[in-house]
């Protein structure tokens, strides 16, 4: 298969003309090549040598070679390019300018899993990329990538379907939690031992639901309620890391 990957909020934070940080892209592309996929990079980037008016103020009129460098950042990663904007398999049968592939990733595209987090403590500022987890959760129901997981030998083994769907679910709930959080919270700290303080007192509330479980009968729905928020605060937690 033939996937087509956007760069610029895709494979990196977006901060073009620089090349942004890493959001997780590196490990699930390079999954996606072991499993014979090839990986076309499809980017509005182009090698600028020369100043001119954009014509658009928000673009900025800025000179170098910013292709060159997205193609050196999947060098450095070990992921191979099959093309850098053109296709070089559909010269033959079209003169379309859009580069054919079987599957596009790319920030921009409706429905692609995005996350966005803050940058500032009220929140006034953010940054939105893809979330490569849950493009990774994708790809593994489309069969593109392989269900696998780690046993306690480290060896892969395949995922029976209702297993997958049971975890999907736990995650959307995750997600939605997170979500909840978010809305309900939206200054999230930026100091990490605040962060760990709020992570540790929702892990408290799961120790006082498995008590209850245990000892006052209590359900077990409420502890499901308790690891959920505690899981949605550690993924929170998680987002934060890629800013600090």
């Amino acid at each position: 298969m033939i996937i087509c990957i956007d760069f610029d909020g895709t494979c990196v934070t977006h901060e073009f003309p620089k090349v942004g940080k890493d959001i997780g892209a590196v490990p699930v592309l390079k999954r996606l090549v072991e499993s014979g996929h090839e990986i076309f990079l499809f980017t509005m980037r182009s090698n600028r040598p020369i100043s001119n008016p954009t014509g658009d103020e928000t673009i900025q009129d800025v000179t170098g070679m910013f292709v060159e460098n997205a193609v050196t950042w999947f060098k450095e990663n070990g992921i191979p390019l099959l093309g850098i904007n053109e296709n070089p398999t559909q010269k033959n049968w079209t003169i379309s300018p859009k580069a054919y592939g079987h599957l596009y990733i790319d920030d921009s595209a409706l429905g692609c899993p995005i996350k966005e987090v803050h940058l500032t403590t009220n929140g006034d500022k953010t940054t939105k990329y893809v979330d490569w987890v849950k493009v990774e959760r994708i790809l593994e129901c489309m069969n593109i990538l392989p269900h696998t997981t780690k046993s306690s030998s480290s060896t892969k083994i395949n995922l029976k379907l209702s297993d997958l769907q049971s975890n999907l679910q736990k995650y959307s709930e995750i997600d939605k939690e997170l979500e909840r959080a978010e809305k309900k919270h939206p200054n999230f700290p930026i100091d990490m031992f605040r962060q760990l303080a709020v992570m540790q007192e929702e892990a408290g509330e799961v120790t006082k639901a498995v008590l209850h479980y245990h000892y006052e009968n209590g359900t077990l729905e409420h502890v499901k309620e308790e690891l959920i928020q505690t899981a949605a605060m550690c993924m929170r937690m998680l987002q934060s890391l890629s800013v600090l």
